[in-house]
């Protein structure tokens, strides 16, 4: 998937029109259409980056970056509370192994989630 593409699809998924985006960042009409083709510069790509609250890297690369502060907010209050009751009545040795699964857990989401990417990258 090129730049424009990825481009068109958060537009699309925003449901803001690929003029509206070229007004609101001073393009001129049609701008976006022209350039399937070509490659935004460098200013214009931060403009409609910030515009579309992406990563320049997302609209070059279609690779996401991953939102750590995301994962700590994964649980809910109760769940929270509840998973801190349970880990302290481990003992340390089985508090270590609760804690290195976690950290396996968690790398093995990261590598899928980034095998899926790639793979959706290469059908493109």
């Amino acid at each position: 998937m090129t730049t424009i593409e990825r481009i068109k699809e958060l537009c699309n998924e925003k449901k803001i029109s690929i003029s509206r985006l070229e007004r609101d960042c001073g393009f001129s009409n049609g701008y976006i259409r022209k350039l399937i083709k070509g490659n935004l510069p460098t200013d214009r790509l931060e403009r409609v980056a910030s515009y579309l609250n992406v990563d320049i890297k997302y609209l070059v690369s279609g690779e996401k970056p991953i939102d750590y502060n995301l994962l700590n907010l994964a649980y809910d209050a109760a769940e929270y509370q509840e998973f801190i009751r349970l880990y302290n009545q481990l003992l340390s040795t089985e508090r270590e192994s609760t804690k290195a699964y976690m950290s396996f857990l968690l790398q093995e989401r990261f590598r899928k989630e980034k095998e899926k990417n790639t793979s959706t990258m290469e059908v493109s």
